[in-house]
């Protein structure tokens, strides 16, 4: 028998990724669509403060934010150590598997045949979702470098992922946060949200928020954190493989999403 401690590991390691793949697996929605999505969010600083520009009503936290992407070095961890705890499960089950041919070597081609075990299948970038993926396979790199050039701008955020979409009228969100952090507040918060109906959606709730510096006169209320908050409310039906541009005085928000062919093995 598997010792308990190596199957206790290997459940604890597996979950999100085995569910991950179970859920997002064409073969189990036969209808979604897989897609690689890119976001780059930057902050323009040349426009000075204006009544036009301030929410001036209370200070906006969104509460269902929505899917969390996995980062790559902690993905790169969990499957590290899926594979480890693989290799020791097939090296445990020769070994019991040995055993048992020793006893009965009469038999032992037949058995041979019953004890053949299959490794597990690692997930990997080409078939697990919501995984932030490294620099190189994203596609906007060359305006990331734009941006971090430009005198006014500063870019908040840039990540690619990949998930797949069905047709549904509800829209999958993805967690957004970034920036300096105070009271539990960051800089750039919000959410993007995508949907797959008879064209693309994609949707933005971004809150731009001037923190309050740690050590200022103010309580912990999350009112008194926040000096000013600018927001991006949209929504737009989009095409796939091409570039769209959603602009605020006080932000730039560059998204792409392109239809993607997940592994099968």
């Amino acid at each position: 028998m598997l010792r308990k401690n190596l199957l206790r590991q290997w459940c604890k390691l597996s979950t999100t990724l085995i569910t991950a793949m179970l859920m997002h697996t064409p073969a189990m929605a036969e209808n979604a669509r897989w897609y690689q999505i890119e976001v780059i969010v930057a902050q323009s600083s040349g426009i000075k403060d204006g009544g036009e520009l301030l929410d001036r009503q209370a200070p906006i936290y969104i509460r269902n934010k929505g899917q969390r992407l996995t980062r790559l070095n902690a993905f790169k961890k969990q499957v590290r150590a899926l594979g480890i705890a693989d290799q020791d499960n097939q090296s445990e089950i020769a070994n019991v598997t040995s055993n048992v041919l020793n006893t009965k070597a009469a038999s032992s081609t037949a058995a041979k045949k019953r004890t053949v075990t299959k490794a597990v299948t690692l997930p990997s970038l080409d078939n697990t979702p919501y995984v932030a993926l490294p620099p190189e396979y994203r596609q906007l790199n060359h305006l990331a470098r734009r941006l971090k050039s430009a005198k006014n701008y500063s870019v908040l955020y840039h990540k690619a992922w990949r998930q797949p979409l069905v047709k549904t009228a509800k829209v999958d969100w993805i967690e957004l946060k970034t920036g300096a952090k105070s009271g539990g507040r960051h800089t750039l918060e919000g959410r993007i949200g995508l949907r797959l109906g008879n064209f693309l959606h994609i949707h933005t709730e971004l809150l731009l928020n001037k923190l309050r510096k740690q050590g200022q006169n103010s309580s912990q209320k999350t009112n008194n954190l926040i000096l000013a908050q600018y927001k991006l409310w949209e929504q737009r039906k989009v095409r796939s493989n091409e570039l769209n541009y959603f602009d605020h005085p006080r932000l730039v928000v560059l998204a792409t999403i392109i239809p993607f062919v997940p592994s099968m093995t």
